[in-house]
C-alpha cells in the first residue's frame, strides 16, 4: 500500500490505523517495521523522547485528539494504545454529533 493511501485510510479502522503506526514507528524506533511488536511499549521499542513527540503531533493531526506526549508511555503495548486512541477518536465523534 502506498503511503499516501496508508495515510488516508489509517483512521478508518483499528487495522488500518496499526498499519501505519507501524510505519511511522519503523522510522524512529531501534526495532524498525519488522521488528516493530506491538505487544511491547513504546519505550521497549526504542523510540527517543523527540520521536515520541513527532509521533503524538502525527496522532494528533491524524485523529483529531489532544495528547500529552507523555501519554504514549502510559501504556504496556502499543496494541492496548491502538484501542485506546481509537477510543478516544470516537468518543469524540459522538460528542460533536451530540452538539
Amino acid at each position: 500500500m502506498s503511503q499516501t493511501k496508508l495515510i488516508a485510510t489509517a483512521a478508518e479502522s483499528l487495522e488500518s490505523f496499526r498499519e501505519w503506526l507501524r510505519h511511522e514507528i519503523a522510522k524512529s524506533a531501534d526495532v524498525g517495521y519488522v521488528g516493530a511488536d506491538f505487544a511491547m511499549s513504546i519505550d521497549q521499542m526504542g523510540m527517543s523522547s523527540v520521536h515520541v513527540v513527532r509521533l503524538t503531533g502525527e496522532i494528533e493531526k491524524l485523529l483529531g485528539l489532544e495528547l500529552d506526549p507523555s501519554f504514549m508511555y502510559d501504556f504496556d503495548s502499543v496494541d492496548e494504545m491502538c484501542v485506546t486512541l481509537l477510543k478516544m477518536r470516537e468518543g469524540r465523534r459522538s460528542r460533536e454529533a451530540e452538539s
